[in-house]
């Protein structure tokens, strides 16, 4: 073969070689590549979403739950406050009976309310008489039970009372003992007696009254007993204590057997012997003042 034909045949098959070696393997290779990250591409995203899914519902799903919570304790409250409203207006309007219905044969476990419209004192004990408007009877505190009563500084005429006991007679007069000093219960303060002069006590016989002065002199009044003279401008009233309410004044002694003390005194004029005095029936109706 002539050498021209060589020449020309060898540069032919070589751009045939070129052409056809190398167009499929560049095809071949940036489709494979171009699939893999747009495969990969798609898939990794959803994997990254849904922890970030998660991750936003759970807080979402958090508060909620709480929400609940706070719902309760604001009604729990409301809820405590109510049985106790209940609670404390269910016993002084409903266990009690009217004290016109009762008898010496009533027993144990009676409650009465009503008002204590007069107050006596006897060698062992204090008396109370109630009033519900539809009858009396007493209420009985021997001095143990009144030395424990939480109440008794309160405890005077024009109080309003509850009281739960026993229910008695003696010599005709009803009475209710409470089993301890705190079965007695003060629903409301009583009311101030009249203010004299101790000058003027003799035109107040029989009515409870009170008076303020200096202490002038005390003597003895037998053995259960002392007589307290108090003066103001007006002049000078005698003061009947029993020893029994002696003994339980707040800080009485010595105030009450120094001469100038100043002290109001509250109780019922009487005559004894042709002699004023004017006599306290409870502990608290004799004050020592600065």
């Amino acid at each position: 073969m002539p050498l021209s034909r060589v020449t020309f045949w060898i540069p032919l098959a070589l751009i045939i070689i070129i052409l056809t070696g190398c167009n499929p393997t560049p095809t071949a290779n940036p489709s494979t590549p171009t699939a893999r990250p747009t495969g990969t591409a798609t898939t990794r995203p959803s994997p990254t979403l849904a922890p970030t899914a998660t991750s936003t519902l759970a807080p979402s799903a958090t508060p909620t739950p709480p929400a609940s919570p706070t719902t309760a304790v604001s009604a729990t409250p409301t809820e405590t406050v109510e049985p106790s409203a209940t609670a404390t207006q269910v016993p002084t309007a409903d266990d009690s009976v009217p004290i016109g219905g009762l008898d010496a044969d009533s027993g144990d476990g009676v409650t009465i309310k009503g008002q204590v419209i007069a107050t006596a004192s006897f060698s062992k004990g204090f008396k109370f008489t109630v009033d519900d408007s539809t009858g009396q009877l007493v209420l009985l505190l021997w001095h143990t039970t009144y030395d424990e009563t939480p109440v008794a500084p309160r405890l005077n005429v024009g109080a309003t009372v509850r009281v739960t006991g026993k229910i008695g007679a003696y010599e005709g007069e009803l009475q209710i003992t409470p089993y301890g000093g705190s079965d007695v219960t003060v629903l409301s303060g009583g009311y101030a007696a009249a203010a004299c002069d101790a000058g003027t006590i003799g035109e107040h016989l029989g009515e409870r009254i009170a008076i303020t002065g200096q202490v002038s002199r005390v003597e003895a009044a037998g053995s259960n007993a002392v007589k307290v003279y108090v003066t103001d401008e007006s002049g000078e009233a005698l003061v009947f204590i029993w020893n029994s309410i002696l003994d339980r004044i707040p800080n009485a002694n010595p105030a009450l057997g120094t001469i100038g003390t100043q002290v109001r005194v509250t109780g019922v004029v009487e005559e004894y012997k042709g002699t004023l005095e004017l006599i306290p029936t409870l502990p608290y109706d004799v004050e020592v003042l600065p």
